[in-house]
């Protein structure tokens, strides 16, 4: 398959920045592009090696551009993006949800894997089916946590199927604070996919850096 384009439309239910773009994803080389859903001349994206930003000012994208690059497609392909270097899974004991069970698998990463190597997933899978209907994951960001800190838990449900190219995504997500029990406690996001496909060709040069971006720093 060639590039996988779609829109990620992720809705905070407290009121902080809703983030929702057009974006189309390198499967292979980890690159990306995004455009604002709201100006078709607004974009960001990574190239592999660096983060860019091309935006009337800074408000155009008010949220971290290089975090968020990638971060959409870490969640719509998985469980398939785990299969890299340094990706550690783990069968864990199964557990309920919804009243069926679910297979249980615990991922973590290898020191040096990507810029958070500290965050891992826990993913539930339905039983017979096989398809992925939790992931539970922290979020350990340097630019956001001290070493050995990371924002709590947090419990996603996956919602939805769409078929595409013989590959079954998601149409959106549910996101919660993962409570006591280990279970969805408050709900804290919604987050709508849509307009999934393929790309058949892109330019050679559709991932570059545009001349007239400017450069988003590291950590």
């Amino acid at each position: 398959n060639g590039a996988l384009s779609f829109r990620f439309n992720y809705q905070p239910l407290d009121g902080k920045t809703q983030r929702d773009s057009y974006q189309t994803i390198d499967t292979w080389r980890n690159r990306a592009r995004h455009t604002s859903t709201s100006d078709s001349t607004a974009r960001y994206g990574w190239t592999g090696d660096t983060a860019w930003v091309k935006a009337k000012d800074s408000t155009t994208f008010a949220y971290d551009t290089r975090f968020w690059a990638l971060t959409p497609f870490y969640f719509l392909g998985q469980p398939f993006v785990l299969d890299g270097d340094g990706v550690n899974l783990e069968l864990s004991p199964p557990t309920t949800y919804k009243n069926e069970t679910q297979e249980v698998v615990k991922v973590t990463f290898d020191p040096g894997t990507g810029d958070a190597p500290d965050d891992y997933y826990i993913l539930y899978f339905t039983e017979g089916s096989h398809r992925l209907s939790v992931i539970r994951y922290i979020v350990s960001y340097p630019a956001y946590f001290e070493k050995g800190e990371h924002m709590p838990e947090k419990f996603m449900e996956v919602i939805g199927e769409n078929m595409v190219d013989g590959i079954v995504l998601p149409t959106g997500y549910k996101t919660y604070w993962l409570n006591e029990n280990g279970g969805p406690g408050e709900h804290i996001t919604n987050i709508e996919v849509s307009n999934v496909h393929f790309e058949e060709s892109l330019d050679q040069d559709y991932f570059d850096m545009p001349s007239n971006a400017e450069v988003v720093e590291g950590l």
